[in-house]
């Protein structure tokens, strides 16, 4: 990736960026697990629907994770991270 490079006119531009090789194989399992297991517990608990599944507020609705937060700790713990805090430093 070139110096140059600048985040926020590519996120303006396409409302993300991709940082490849930031996640090893390992990580992004890992997150994705985690991912997965939270996805399963909202919908195995919400009784609304959007459009023809299941309505999904992961971290908007704190009933939802009521004696299971452990669910989301990995997505937590990635995203307070010291290296994600430190590209998101670099990119302001």
């Amino acid at each position: 990736m070139s110096s140059s490079f600048n985040f926020t006119e590519s996120f303006r531009r396409q409302s993300f960026v991709v940082f490849r090789h930031f996640l090893d194989r390992r990580q992004r399992a890992e997150l994705r697990r985690a991912a997965d297991t939270a996805l399963a517990v909202s919908r195995a608990r919400c009784i609304e629907t959007a459009h023809t599944t299941p309505r999904i507020s992961l971290l908007t609705e704190a009933a939802t994770f009521e004696g299971g937060s452990l669910v989301l700790e990995p997505i937590f713990a990635f995203a307070a991270s010291a290296r994600v805090c430190g590209l998101l430093d670099s990119a302001l």
